[in-house]
């Protein structure tokens, strides 16, 4: 975890926890989740929070039971006044507009999940070629808020 996790037994500890709760409550009924910083301190800081979210979201690949579950992260996006142009989304463009009081989160789906799925049927994919791991498909979600007409925007990262 590029040597700034030092407590990597108290983050597995942590994750295993959460999705042995997540499946004996079967939280994705109502859209259960957990924020990055509530792993440990470190995770606080927003300048560390991409990356992070990255290897967290890697060490989980080794963790859960593929055939039943998967895991998604969100990484949501500082809200704009306006539209947002599809063809600037990248890594660079991702960090820079992370929500600054929302970390990125983490939910537990079974496999073939309706409300996942759909959720991703109203997203865009994107093409993150600036992002050097192959393994991950990326969505792009953005709506309107038809009070405060601000549009609320999030990426969506699943395992290929």
């Amino acid at each position: 975890m590029n040597g700034q996790h030092r407590n990597k037994k108290k983050i597995i500890k942590f994750l295993m926890d959460w999705y042995q709760e997540a499946i004996d409550t079967q939280s994705w009924e109502r859209m259960d989740h957990f924020h990055l910083d509530q792993i440990i301190r470190s995770f606080k800081k927003r300048e560390v929070w991409f990356d992070a979210a990255f290897d967290i979201y890697k060490m989980y690949f080794d963790l859960i039971d593929k055939s039943k579950y998967t895991i998604f992260l969100d990484i949501p996006l500082s809200e704009s006044e306006t539209e947002t142009d599809v063809t600037l989304l990248n890594s660079n463009y991702i960090r820079k507009e992370i929500n600054n009081s929302e970390p990125p989160s983490f939910y537990l789906e079974l496999i073939n999940n309706y409300n996942l799925e759909q959720t991703l049927n109203t997203s865009l994919p994107i093409n993150t070629s600036s992002f050097n791991d192959n393994c991950f498909n990326f969505y792009y979600y953005e709506q309107k808020d038809d009070i405060d007409g601000l549009y609320y925007r999030s990426i969506f990262v699943m395992e290929k």
